[in-house]
């Protein structure tokens, strides 16, 4: 009987962008393909009454960004109350919910 190790890439939540890119993530330390792990990242978007920026699972809708620095910038200059968040690299992020392939 043969088993095949699934793909990561297929996984919903694998964040398909350029290993490069920057976001602002929030998320358990379970990794692929444990059907536990969480993963949420801070979008443009904002709560109306609030003005705060909201969290995401979809990668699709993250604020992303082109260095650490940048991304650093934005969260100070929102100075919001989010907690847990990481600024992270994709690539890194890649590697840390297990998605290296």
């Amino acid at each position: 009987m043969s088993h095949q190790t699934p793909d990561p890439t297929q996984a919903l939540d694998f964040p398909d962008l350029p290993d490069d890119t920057w976001v602002i993530w929030s998320g358990n330390q379970i990794k692929w393909p444990d059907g536990r792990r969480t993963m949420n990242y801070l979008t443009a978007k904002r709560r109306s009454y609030a003005g705060f920026a909201l969290w995401t699972p979809w990668y699709a809708d993250a604020i992303t960004f082109e260095s650490e620095e940048d991304a650093r910038q934005w969260l100070e200059a929102e100075n919001r109350p989010y907690q847990q968040e990481t600024i992270i690299s994709i690539g890194e992020l890649k590697k840390l919910k297990g998605y290296v392939t």
